[in-house]
């Protein structure tokens, strides 16, 4: 619970730095709206979700995380290289997949759906290691090409 207690306060700290940013600006009709809802959807499944349900929600990230992975690992096999991926950010959310994996071995047991989204982000991840060692050459021609080409003022 603490993992998710971190995720969550990073994950508010990225939406407020969203909307600090975002051009055009968020407007506060829109941040309010964004907050209420996200409430009502927690005090929803907080108080009326059954224990037994509890499971789909972790198994309702399957498919975003298939599709935010996927569309990246799709796009450096179209290019063929990975652009500025870095290849230490992706080794430290396998090391971290597999530490989460052993944890919920040890702390909670075989709880298939939460074992089975962090496999999950651990196969992904490879193939996106995978990707960079094979197209470690193409990347690093892109990259040269990148400083090559003189700035427009």
């Amino acid at each position: 619970y603490g993992e998710s207690l971190a995720k969550v306060i990073q994950s508010l700290a990225d939406i407020e730095m969203q909307w600090m940013f975002a051009k055009p600006s968020v407007s506060a009709n829109e941040m309010a709206l964004a907050t209420t809802v996200s409430i009502v959807y927690m005090t929803v499944i907080g108080y009326l979700l059954p224990p037994e349900y509890y499971s789909f929600l972790m198994a309702s990230l399957w498919p975003l995380q298939v599709y935010a992975k996927g569309a990246q690992i799709y796009v450096s096999y179209r290019i063929q290289h990975t652009g500025a991926q870095a290849i230490i950010t992706i080794l430290m959310n396998v090391i971290g997949a597999l530490l989460r994996i052993l944890t919920t071995l040890q702390e909670i047991g075989w709880d298939f759906p939460m074992l089975a989204g962090t496999l999950l982000s651990v196969i992904l991840n490879v193939i996106l290691m995978v990707q960079y060692v094979v197209y470690r050459k193409n990347t690093e021609v892109f990259l040269e090409g990148l400083k090559e080409k003189p700035k427009a003022d």
